[in-house]
């Protein structure tokens, strides 16, 4: 719909035909858009209000940093053991892991028991274990690949 000076409006859509199918769209540059009772479509509403009426923001947007600033990351898998959560050794097939040394470093302080920990845990359980399955295939496959 555009709204004139009259009060009238009107929808703006566009439509667009194409050798497989016709499209009908609302044009990128409609800032709002509504949808009638009982319809799936949306229809776009051109309106330009006055400059009394336009909304004014508050605040001021914040200001871009001068670097690169990574909030948020993911690392792909990590695991107590080394041979799953590192590769080292085969880069043919970067399933076949056997480390060089542990990606974990030892921790000054004591440890607590870790068996009470893992049972105390059981979706950790349930992970080593299934760890530890694959490692015993892959362990399998690799003396196989070495006969």
């Amino acid at each position: 719909m555009y709204l004139d000076k009259d009060g009238k409006d009107r929808e703006i859509n566009i439509r667009m035909e194409t050798r497989s199918r016709v499209k009908d769209s609302i044009p990128s540059w409609i800032k709002f858009s509504v949808q009638a009772p009982g319809e799936i479509p949306y229809s776009g509403i051109y309106y330009d209000p006055p400059e009394e009426e336009k909304y004014v923001f508050k605040h001021p947007h914040t200001k871009r940093p001068k670097s690169l600033r990574i909030y948020e990351s993911h690392a792909g898998m990590i695991s107590m053991d080394a041979a799953t959560g590192s590769v080292s050794r085969n880069l043919d097939n970067p399933l076949l892991v056997v480390p060089l040394k542990p990606s974990v470093a030892e921790f000054p302080f004591s440890k607590k028991e870790e068996q009470s920990d893992r049972l105390s845990n059981l979706a950790g359980a349930g992970y080593q274990a299934f760890e530890d399955a694959i490692l015993n295939k892959l362990t399998k496959t690799a003396e196989k690949q070495q006969k």
